[in-house]
């Protein structure tokens, strides 16, 4: 009776053990072990161990985090014993500061967004960019009727246009003919497609070209498309230490992010309805078409789009230095 006492304390012991092991520093989430927000640092990377180590991905909040819908929903795997796990951002000073600290091991931001973590550090590479949707200037026939105009801008992602690409080539555009921010014109934003609505007689409308069959938007009967040639609103970066470790990591996200944009631009409505889910974004996201290219393989286009958004030389060229090139 007393052996049989000693076993059942040591059987009990042993399972308190595993419990607390396992419980601690981590959550289990359908079956994966993911390591507390708190907890996830580039450290995890370097783990000479098999256990599952958790790389993760931001996003900011908008077109960036919608990207990513299908990988958010699906959760699937990239490699064996490494866990992705995704933070959504909708503060930009608490985004910048996770890239500042190389805390993300991949990030989908906007193409400006992008630019500026590169030129100030050199721990992430350029691994691609995404096209999306055009974007319309409602209400004029051509640039130089935005003279004296009040530009509504809508920016789903809450950051007031700072990082659109589409912005920063509108103005420096106006700029090369001439006409001045708050000068000769204004801008303004609003995150809410509800309150994309004219408030003034000399008011401008820049939306993308999905929402041109709206109802609102049925009244202008005149428009400039501002995106005539290639304009790569997103951008994905990796972190350089992922190659130490985990060498086809980049590669593997790489080819489920492409065809996530693909099912985006295939299978709109049920990416529509997955985002709804999953809270993919705060803004409901219409039909739209994204594509993804790996940096490596359209240089020219991307040094091109930096000239056409008004980036000094050495800029153009420290980008093209930042691009990924393995695999």
């Amino acid at each position: 009776m007393k052996l049989q006492l000693k076993v059942i304390k040591s059987v009990v012991l042993i399972v308190i053990l595993v419990l607390v092991l396992t419980s601690c520093n981590s959550t289990e989430k359908d079956g994966e072990v993911i390591l507390n927000e708190d907890e996830i640092t580039t450290d995890a990377l370097y783990n000479d161990n098999d256990e599952i180590l958790s790389i993760t991905c931001a996003a900011s909040e908008g077109l960036a985090s919608y990207s990513l819908t299908k990988l958010l929903y699906e959760q699937p795997d990239l490699l064996e014993h490494v866990v992705l796990d995704y933070t959504l951002f909708n503060d930009l000073p608490k985004l910048k500061e996770a890239l500042a600290s190389s805390e993300p091991s991949i990030a989908v931001l906007p193409f400006t967004l992008a630019v500026e973590v590169l030129n100030q550090t050199e721990d992430y590479r350029l691994l691609g960019v995404v096209k999306g949707n055009n974007h319309l200037l409602l209400g004029i026939q051509s640039l130089s009727d935005v003279k004296g105009k009040a530009i509504k801008v809508y920016d789903p992602s809450g950051f007031e246009g700072v990082y659109s690409s589409s912005i920063k080539r509108l103005r420096h555009s106006l700029a090369l003919n001439g006409m001045v921010l708050d000068r000769d014109y204004t801008l303004s934003f609003v995150d809410k497609m509800e309150d994309m609505v004219p408030t003034e007689d000399n008011q401008l409308m820049m939306i993308e070209e999905v929402y041109l069959n709206y109802d609102e938007f049925k009244s202008f009967k005149s428009y400039v498309t501002l995106d005539e040639t290639e304009d790569y609103q997103l951008a994905v970066i990796v972190l350089n230490a992922i190659d130490e470790v985990y060498p086809d990591l980049a590669k593997a996200f790489e080819k489920k992010y492409y065809d996530s944009c693909l099912w985006l631009s295939a299978f709109p409505d049920e990416a529509v309805a997955y985002a709804n889910q999953i809270n993919t974004t705060q803004t409901s996201m219409p039909v739209r078409s994204m594509y993804y290219f790996a940096a490596k393989k359209c240089i020219d286009q991307i040094t091109q789009m930096l000239d056409w958004l008004g980036y000094r030389q050495e800029v153009k060229d420290l980008i093209e230095k930042r691009i990924y090139w393995a695999n």
